[in-house]
C-alpha cells in the first residue's frame, strides 16, 4: 500500500462547505500518521479549525478507539505490534501503555464492552485468533483473553450489548512479517461475543468466497453489520467485495458489479457509516476511491476518486465524510442521497510540511 501524504500546516486545516466555502462546526478526529522526519505519531485535529494535539509513537499506528466516557484514546500500533497507547482524549497526554505477552501480537483494532477494553491479537504459535482483555478500572491491567473465533482477526466493534470481530482468514507469523501464510485454505469468519466476551454466533464465509478476506467493517444502528473485503485470489477473477450480515441472518453479498469493483480493486480499506445511518462509505488506497452504498437496501450509489484514499470519518451531515488522500489531502467527500450521484470533494486548506496519513480515523 503507498502512503498516503499530502501536505498540512499544523494550524492551517480548515473545512470548507460546499456553499459559500463556510467552515462547518463539526467534530474532531485522530488519524495515524507518519511525520516527514518518518517518526510515527497520531493527529487529532478539528474539521473546522486546526490541530488539537501530535503524540508521537514507538511504532507505525494503525486503528484507534474512544472509551465510553470519552476520556480516553487507545491508538493500536501496526500489525504485528506489541503495543497500544492510551492517551488524555482533550490534550493527547499519554496515559497508560498496553504491551501483549511475548506470545501474542496486536492485529491493529480494538473495541470496548461492558466496561472492559477488548483487542484482536495474533497467537502465532497456536494458529488463531485472540481477543485480549483490558480492565480500564485497574490502569487498563491485563486481566484475561478469549479466542477470536477464527484466524487473523483485525477490525472489532462494539455492538452495544456485545462485540463483532472480522477475522480475516489469514495465517500469519512474527519470524515472516507479513507474509500470508495459508492462502489456499484461508476461511474468513464473522464472531459476535456478548459484553463478558462469551461467543454468541459465529458466521463462515462460503467456500466459493473463501479468499475474500472480510477485515473492515461498521455497525448500522439496526445491528447490522456492513463489511469490506480484500480478494487474496487470481486478481482477473470477479467477486464481490461487499457484505452485509444481519440479526440471525447470513451473509449477505452484494453483486459484483463492474463499476464498483472497477473503483474498489479488490480491495477495500475503511469501512464507515454516515451520521444517519443511511449511507456505507467504502475506500480503497488501491482503486483511488471512496464509494457509496445505501444502507437501507445495498445499493451502490455511485464513487469519488481519490488518489491513495484510505481514512474515513463521519460528519455530522448525512452522506457527509472526510477522507484522508494521499494526492488531495483530507478532503469532505459526500453523496446527495435523494439524488444518488457522488458530489465533488472539497479539500481543506493546505500548506506547511508533509505528513503521512495512515489507514484509520476515529471520530473524537
Amino acid at each position: 500500500m503507498n502512503r498516503r501524504t499530502f501536505l498540512a500546516g499544523a494550524g492551517a486545516l480548515a473545512l470548507m462547505t460546499k456553499a459559500g466555502g463556510a467552515r462547518a462546526a463539526t467534530p474532531g478526529f485522530l488519524c495515524t500518521a507518519q511525520r516527514p522526519d518518518g517518526r510515527a505519531a497520531a493527529l487529532a485535529f478539528d474539521a473546522d479549525g486546526g490541530l488539537r494535539f501530535a503524540l508521537d509513537l514507538p511504532a507505525r499506528g494503525h486503528g484507534a478507539v474512544v472509551s465510553p466516557d470519552r476520556r480516553h484514546l487507545v491508538v493500536f500500533a501496526r500489525r504485528p505490534g506489541l503495543e497500544a497507547l492510551v492517551v488524555d482524549a482533550a490534550t493527547g497526554a499519554p496515559r497508560h501503555r498496553l504491551r501483549v505477552p511475548d506470545d501474542r501480537r496486536l492485529c491493529g483494532h480494538g473495541a470496548y464492552a461492558g466496561g472492559r477494553l477488548f483487542t484482536t491479537e495474533n497467537d502465532f504459535e497456536g494458529e488463531r485468533g485472540m481477543l485480549g482483555i483490558w480492565d480500564p478500572a485497574r490502569n487498563f491491567e491485563r486481566v484475561g483473553e478469549v479466542p477470536s473465533g477464527g484466524i487473523g482477526p483485525h477490525e472489532i466493534v462494539s455492538l452495544g450489548d456485545g462485540l463483532a470481530v472480522a477475522n480475516g482468514g489469514i495465517l500469519t507469523h512474527p519470524d515472516s512479517g507479513r507474509q500470508k501464510l495459508n492462502l489456499p485454505t484461508m476461511r474468513p469468519v464473522i464472531a459476535l461475543f456478548d459484553a463478558t466476551g462469551a461467543p454468541t454466533r459465529r458466521v463462515e464465509a462460503p467456500w466459493d468466497l473463501h479468499q475474500v478476506s472480510l477485515r473492515h467493517m461498521t455497525a448500522g444502528p439496526n445491528g447490522d453489520l456492513w463489511i469490506g473485503g480484500q480478494f487474496q485470489g487470481d486478481r482477473r477473477r470477479r467477486v464481490p467485495l461487499v457484505a452485509r450480515l444481519g440479526a440471525g441472518g447470513g451473509l449477505t453479498y452484494l453483486p459484483a458489479a463492474e463499476a464498483p469493483l472497477r473503483h474498489l480493486r479488490q480491495y477495500c480499506g475503511s469501512v464507515v457509516l454516515d451520521s444517519s445511518g443511511t449511507v456505507v462509505a467504502i475506500s480503497s488506497p488501491r482503486g483511488g476511491a471512496v464509494t457509496f452504498w445505501d444502507a437501507r437496501g445495498g445499493a451502490y450509489m455511485g464513487s469519488v476518486d481519490l488518489p491513495d484514499v484510505c481514512a474515513l470519518g463521519a460528519l455530522p451531515q448525512a452522506g457527509r465524510f472526510v477522507a484522508g488522500s494521499g494526492g488531495a489531502g483530507l478532503c469532505a467527500v459526500a453523496v446527495d442521497a435523494a439524488r444518488p450521484r457522488p458530489l465533488a470533494r472539497q479539500p481543506m486548506g493546505l500548506s506547511g510540511a508533509e505528513i503521512a496519513w495512515d489507514n484509520h480515523m476515529v471520530a473524537l
